[in-house]
Parts: structure tokens; sequence; C-alpha cells
């Protein structure tokens, strides 16, 4: 260590003697301001903005949907018959359907397989050609047709029948002074889904707790101090906030029996998200890795939307890459059009738009929003995924729920609430620790918990989609 002299000399300040740690008496200039470089990193908000919090009294929670009301016939496949011969068809084995049995609180344990036709049903195959059912065997499972005409000028003879070709009842007809046909009953489908627990920490020893910084941070409630674990709660805060909505949206039902072998596991349970939801029960849309996103695309979700019954009105939420491409594909379509694009309405800053927010097409209407999760390089936009080039059609409106006939949102997200007590487990937070005010343990710091108990569930997957790259 240098001794302190009582005789003036030069330093690198000049007017500051060379004393010990000369540089400590002068205060640094650092801004208080700490500055967030990459934003507030927040991802959260989309689940929640697109349906809403719905308690539930269990883990598992289910609601029923219907079926069509209608049903095509699939066959095998056979060969054409002559004009005004009978063609006995084979039923396609995914077009067999089971009675349930033994059925509570009946003993029975007797089956009965259905098929779809029944006797005096009108047919009619791909070329328009019209038959009548005259005879069903579920057993076989086979039904013979007949052709109405025997006519060789206007379809008189079953046609050649593909095993991918679907026919088309239309309708019945029945003799005078018969009976009535068998019974049709509609089919319902149901939907199970789980909750799942999300648990966060921070921790920080009491001396951190009571140490300053330069630099003012708020908390996760807002309130600004200059004590750094006010900022280290606050991102903890925002990475289990950041997980719980990646959980919603990607996480997959735990099926691998492995799991349930290994100590701890065997009741850990993971929700069905939003994406696998849309993959499992909805419609996927392929597009060109070559050309990228093109009208045909377009169209091509439109006639599906409108072919499964989906919504006029829908939102896209699309990564970076899809969100561009399709800005461009439309900026294109637009050149050699009456309406001059990018034009300035009259406005003095002359400011042009290149992107595109809402558009129409065969009467559906499409909102496009580039989802800032898809895009995360430390998360989903991270390099080697998918998600940049896909995105997500979810449809804007409600639909009947079956059970109740009240009208629900498209998706919701459920929490786990005590009917009656008031407990709810959507957002827990608490304290526990042995300094600044929480005295719970004997250790000498503050550990800020964070817990949520919540599931997805999604309505009618036919009328989602999912654009992906190929």
């Amino acid at each position: 260590m240098p001794t302190p002299s009582v005789v003036q000399s030069p330093t690198t300040y000049n007017y500051v003697s060379s004393l010990d740690l000369v540089q400590n008496l002068h205060k640094p200039e650092i801004d208080s301001e700490f500055v967030r470089r990459y934003g507030d990193q927040n991802l959260t908000g989309f689940m929640e903005m697109q349906g809403y919090m719905n308690p539930v009294s269990a883990i598992e929670y289910s609601h029923y949907e219907d079926d069509w009301l209608h049903e095509t016939i699939v066959t095998t496949g056979s060969a054409a018959g002559a004009f005004g011969a009978t063609v006995t068809h084979t039923v396609a084995a995914a077009n067999v359907f089971t009675t349930n049995a033994p059925n509570s609180p009946y003993i029975s344990t007797a089956t009965e397989d259905l098929v779809t036709p029944r006797v005096q049903d009108i047919i009619m195959y791909p070329d328009r050609t019209l038959a009548l059912v005259t005879a069903v065997n579920p057993a076989g499972p086979t039904f013979d047709a007949t052709p109405i005409d025997s006519d060789a000028a206007t379809f008189g003879n079953i046609p050649l029948v593909n095993a991918a070709d679907q026919i088309v009842i239309i309708g019945n007809a029945h003799a005078e002074q018969s009976g009535q046909p068998d019974s049709r009953n509609g089919r319902v489908n149901l939907y199970t889904n789980n909750l799942m627990i999300k648990k966060s920490t921070n921790t920080v020893s009491g001396t951190e707790a009571g140490v300053q910084t330069w630099i003012e941070v708020p908390d996760k409630n807002g309130r600004m101090g200059y004590l750094w674990y006010f900022e280290s709660g606050y991102q903890e805060y925002r990475r289990f906030m950041n997980e719980c909505e990646m959980t919603m949206l990607l996480g997959e039902k735990i099926t691998n029996p492995t799991l349930a072998g290994i100590a701890g596991q065997e009741t850990v349970t993971v929700t069905e998200g939003l994406l696998p939801f849309i993959e499992n029960n909805g419609n996927t849309i392929g597009y060109s890795s070559i050309t990228g996103f093109t009208l045909a695309d377009l169209d091509n979700a439109v006639k599906t939307l409108d072919r499964e019954k989906g919504a006029k009105e829908n939102t896209i939420w699309a990564g970076i890459n899809l969100s561009l491409g399709m800005d461009d594909t439309f900026m294109n379509l637009m050149q050699d059009g009456a309406i001059s694009y990018g034009a300035f309405s009259g406005s003095q800053e002359k400011a042009i738009d290149l992107q595109f927010s809402s558009f129409k097409r065969g009467n559906y209407q499409f909102h496009k929003k580039t989802y800032d999760l898809f895009n995360d390089q430390k998360t989903l936009g991270a390099v080697g995924q998918e998600f940049p080039d896909i995105a997500m059609v979810i449809p804007v409106g409600n639909v009947a729920e079956g059970k109740t006939k009240m009208m629900v949102p498209s998706l919701r997200m459920n929490y786990l609430e005590g009917k009656g007590n008031g407990y709810s487990r959507d957002m827990e937070e608490w304290l526990t620790g042995g300094a600044n005010g929480v005295y719970n343990t004997a250790t000498d710091e503050i550990n800020m918990h964070y817990r949520a108990h919540r599931g997805f569930e999604g309505f009618a997957g036919n009328r989602y989609l999912k654009f992906a790259k190929q």
C-alpha cells in the first residue's frame, strides 16, 4: 500500500492527492435508467386475448361436440356393373361402426355392427348415377345397390368405384303401405384435456435485499427502487408467464409409460396445447418452400374452411417469415390492379404502408398478426425451429357448446378453483424465508414463489387451420 504524504504531488486527476483508493473519492456517472435492449421480452397475452379464463373443479375436463349431420359412404372399391344390374359393395372398415357394450346398467355384452346406408336409401355416385339400396348386410359388411335407370345414355349402370370415392345419400323412397326405415342416431365427439402445474422460484439473500445499486429498477408490481432483487424477481415472473404461454400453446399429453416407472413422475400431467390441438383436430395447409406463400394457398385455406364449416372471420397469427411472405404476395397482386397500392390518401407525411393487416377472399375475412413468440430467438424463433415459417388461423366468434347450448369461445384457459371456498390456483404468489419482513424459516433469504394450475381447452377443431412450409 502506498504511504500517505502531506506533500502535494501530481496525480491522474491532478487535484486529488494520492491517497489509497483515490478513485473511489469521485462519484461515478452512472445513469439510473436500466436499458432494456431486447425490450420487455414479455411474450404473453395471446392465449388470454383469444379466449377467456374459466374456473374448473377437477384436473381433467371434457365437453361434447356434435358430428356431421350427414354421412358419406366409402367402399373398398368395385368394378362397374352392367346396365340395370345390381352391384354388391363392401363397406370400408372406417365406415363400420360397432355399438358399445356393455351399457350400464344393463349386463348385456352383445355388440352390433352398423353401416351406412340403409335399405331404400337413394345414393349418388361421383358421376351422378343414382341407385336404390336394396339390401344391407352389416356383418359383411356389404350392401346391394341397383341403378334407378337402365338407359346407357342416362347413367344406367353402377360406375367404377375407387376406394377413395365418396358416395352420397340424397334421400330415400318407399313403397305404399310399407313400414318405417331403421332409426338413425347421430354421434357425438368427446373432447378431454387436463390441467398442468407450472412452478417457479426466485431466491435472494437477506444481504442482497439491503444492498443498494446505482440503477433504478421495478418489481413486478411496478414499485421502483435501487435494489437488484426487484429486477431479479421481475425477471423470473416474466420467464414464468412466458413459459405458461408456451405450454398452453405447445404442450402435449404425457402418454409415455416409461415416465410412470420413474419415481416422482407418476402424477405429472401436461395439457394438450393449442398447436397440437390444431394439428390433431384441425386442418393443415402446406405452402411451397420454393415459391413461398401464394394466392393459391389462401384459396386452398378458404375452400378448406368452407368445407369444414369454418368461421367467416378469422385471425392469422404468423411467424415473421410467413407474415412478410403474405405481405409480398398481396403487394405483388396489387401492382397491376386498378387500386394504387401504398396510396397516401392525401397525407402530408407520405408514409407508405407495406403490410396487410386484413384481407378478404371468397367471403372469408382474415386479420393478420405477427406473433412475437414465434420469432423470439431464445425460444420459438431459435435456429432450426419451424415457427417463423408457420401461422395459426384462429376463428373469431363463438360456437354453441353441445351439452348446455351455451355460447362459448373457440378456446379458453381453464384453471383449478375450489367451488365454494374461493381458493383459486390460476396464479399463486407467496414469500418464504427469514429476512426483510418475511420470517417463516430460519434461513437468511427471501424466496419468491410462483405457481399456476392451468389447462387449454379448444372447441370445434375443424374451424382451425395451420399454414406450414413444405
